[in-house]
């Protein structure tokens, strides 16, 4: 709803920043399955 009511106003500055949130989001989701196929699947474990 704020985004809707940001875009019909024209409110650049919000848009963005839910935006930002959002790809943010996203980047922490992949992290953490990546870190859990690793955790499940014992093959793609590699010893540094």
């Amino acid at each position: 709803r704020l985004v809707f009511q940001a875009i019909s106003q024209r409110d650049l500055i919000v848009v963005e920043s839910v935006v930002m949130l959002l790809v943010f989001a996203v980047i922490i989701v992949n992290f953490l399955v990546d870190l859990a196929y690793a955790w499940v699947d014992p093959r793609l474990r590699t010893r540094a």
